[in-house]
């Protein structure tokens, strides 16, 4: 969370609604289970929850559904076009990935620690499936700024885990 707050201060991405994207922010991994394909809609579930135990204009039908939606979108960040404060969203989502080498590594060693129950010759050919799809991506975020300043590290950072990745499956016979 705190990565994806101060990429959104460094970033100045242009949000419409700060309060909407804030309260996806806090809630778009609030569940999460690696085995589960759910953790988005029973994040999005609590997030409703939330909104209306807590009442007032986070509870307006069209705020809990806006909140909701991106969360839900956050499982499926290149599915389609986004833009506004669902780009916005979506790119500091993933902006993790344009981190300092180092730190991308910590990301990336808890990916492994996420998956831990995998072997690792089960979770090196999947990691490698995941960096190739979204190396694929014609861009991997949405808004020019994120475009501009994240796309180039986040590839480099995810060339240098391909490159590792592939290197430690090749120890393993097949």
């Amino acid at each position: 969370l705190r990565h994806m707050f101060r990429t959104q201060a460094e970033l100045a991405l242009p949000l419409q609604s700060e309060d909407l994207v804030a309260m996806a922010i806090f809630f778009h991994d609030a569940i999460y289970d690696p085995k589960s394909a759910e953790n988005e809609a029973k994040s999005a579930e609590l997030f409703r929850q939330f909104a209306a135990e807590a009442g007032g204009a986070l509870s307006m039908a069209d705020n809990v559904q806006t909140v909701s939606s991106y969360i839900l979108r956050t499982a499926t960040h290149h599915s389609g076009p986004a833009s506004g404060d669902l780009a916005c969203l979506l790119d500091l989502d993933l902006a993790i990935l344009a981190a300092s080498p180092p730190l991308y590594d910590r990301y990336a060693e808890g990916i492994l620690l996420e998956y831990s129950h995998l072997s690792y010759p089960e979770f090196l050919p999947k990691r490698i499936q995941v960096l190739e799809k979204m190396l694929g991506q014609e861009s991997l975020f949405f808004s020019t700024e994120a475009k501009e300043k994240l796309d180039a590290p986040a590839r480099a950072n995810m060339r240098r885990e391909l490159n590792w990745c592939k290197a430690d499956l090749a120890k393993f016979p097949l």
